[in-house]
């Protein structure tokens, strides 16, 4: 018994009462917590709007018994809490792919989502993500630490060039313009490139092309097939 609760007579009983809910409910989360261990990790913490942004998320089964991977009524196991920095939530556009599994006693499992699948993830600013997985055993949630990142848009950029698509290809005669532009992370510079639709404006991809000297000129190139070629300094 707590020494605190020494200065309660009999007739604080009610009292009493009123508190175990409360200090139940603690416990129930310690057992979650002592159950799963769920951690998230990115691989940066900047990136530029319409990129893949990987989250990996690590989860160790330390209850003692294997458990079934499954959420509440054939949901997914797994969904990621996703805030805005102002704690405004952001939009969800599916369900995570995270189909039931399992998870020996003492194992660790990683898996890795995108997550602009799952979240309208293009504003600039920054972002507050968790990951939550269900813990069948006692019908809760238990969350990771917070991880932070933010989104920039694409600075304009340094070449870029308009091209057909090849008479081989699905869509023979449409227009594709290639782009290629730096973006400073603070610590290392990222040579990009983007590839836009012409003819409805929609990104079709962007993707950082590896770590470069930004002072040095790059070279582009264009091959007989349409496809892009960039020599750079790494």
């Amino acid at each position: 018994w707590h020494p605190a609760c020494r200065h309660l007579n009999p007739g604080s009983a009610m009292n009493i009462r009123r508190f175990l809910p409360a200090f139940l409910l603690l416990l129930l989360t310690a057992a979650a917590r002592a159950q799963l261990d769920v951690k998230v990790e990115i691989e940066r913490t900047n990136y530029i709007s319409y990129e893949p942004i990987q989250a990996t998320v690590i989860l160790t089964n330390t209850s003692g018994a294997d458990i079934v991977l499954g959420g509440p009524n054939g949901t997914p196991w797994l969904n990621f809490i996703m805030n805005y920095e102002n704690g405004k939530p952001v939009t969800a556009l599916a369900n995570t792919n995270a189909q039931p599994m399992m998870c020996r006693a003492g194992e660790s499992l990683q898996r890795r989502f995108n997550l602009p699948r799952y979240y309208h993830l293009i504003e600039s600013g920054g972002y507050v993500m968790k990951a939550s997985v269900y813990f069948a055993d006692l019908s809760r949630w238990v969350n990771s630490r917070p991880v932070r990142f933010t989104i920039t848009q694409a600075p304009k950029p340094r070449w870029e060039k308009t091209v057909a698509l090849p008479a081989n290809h699905k869509m023979a005669g449409k227009y594709r313009r290639y782009q290629v532009f730096y973006f400073n992370d603070i610590q290392r510079n990222y040579i990009y490139t983007r590839v836009t639709d012409t003819s409805t404006t929609a990104i079709i991809q962007t993707m950082p092309l590896s770590y470069v000297e930004a002072d040095r000129t790059f070279q582009p190139a264009i091959d007989l097939s349409q496809n892009l070629h960039v020599l750079y300094l790494g």
